[in-house]
């Protein structure tokens, strides 16, 4: 706004000295004295101007960057605890990608058991009485590698194959489980087998290659005993 303030200034100064020549060369000489300063002033106005919008640019460029380095960062930082939340809140894996039952401690195994995470798995449609040694009623659940291995008639079963029989014996609650989890793939006599019983209390295992199991299930496919197709 700075020109527009010179130029009404020097008006004046014209019209005073109207019809005298002499008086109008001055006038000219002001004028362009006027002119010369409006254009040194419009130039520094244009300096002012773009030192500003350099500014402002820098400003700008220096907000953008911080803004998507944030945002990479968080997204970053997202992604990677996401991927580490996934990583610890998976349990192990079977070949037919369920989770096996923990073998680390008894502990975790009962755990495991009493929190029915085997429910997803395949399993016979209802309890029925025990034609083996379990003794009252039960019920099988296979998880998905066993399931498919007795499904393609395999001989023998891949490492990660599992099964969890419920054990009701003559009433409407469980009073225990027994499991059975191939961990290597050649099950070699039965040690190639954990074993693990519960019933009423009375604990039998958990063991690799625990007799009293690996004996009796020795008669099957592998060590399985259960009825297939599953009824």
């Amino acid at each position: 706004m700075r020109p527009f303030a010179r130029l009404t200034l020097s008006l004046p100064l014209f019209v005073a000295c109207a019809g005298d020549d002499s008086a109008g060369t001055d006038t000219d000489a002001t004028s362009t004295t006027t002119t010369a300063g409006t254009a040194t002033t419009s130039t520094t106005d244009t300096t002012d101007t773009t030192d500003t919008s350099t500014s402002t640019a820098s400003t700008t460029d220096a907000t953008t960057s911080t803004s998507t380095s944030s945002t990479t960062d968080a997204t970053t930082s997202t992604s990677t605890s996401s991927t580490t939340d996934a990583t610890e809140t998976a349990g192990t894996t079977g070949a037919g990608g369920d989770e096996l039952p923990p073998t680390e401690s008894k502990e975790q195994l009962l755990a495991w058991l009493e929190s029915g995470a085997y429910d997803g798995w395949a399993a016979e449609s209802k309890i029925h009485p025990s034609t083996g040694p379990h003794g009252g009623q039960v019920r099988t659940f296979l998880n998905a590698a066993l399931n498919k291995s007795l499904s393609d008639g395999a001989s023998v079963h891949p490492e990660g194959a599992a099964s969890v029989k419920e054990l009701w014996g003559q009433g409407d609650a469980i009073i225990g489980w027994a499991v059975e989890i191939k961990v290597q793939p050649d099950s070699d006599g039965g040690k190639g087998w954990y074993w693990y019983e519960l019933i009423n209390g009375t604990e039998y295992g958990p063991a690799l290659g625990l007799g009293l199991c690996s004996g009796c299930h020795s008669g099957g496919v592998d060590y399985v005993l259960v009825p297939f197709p599953l009824q």
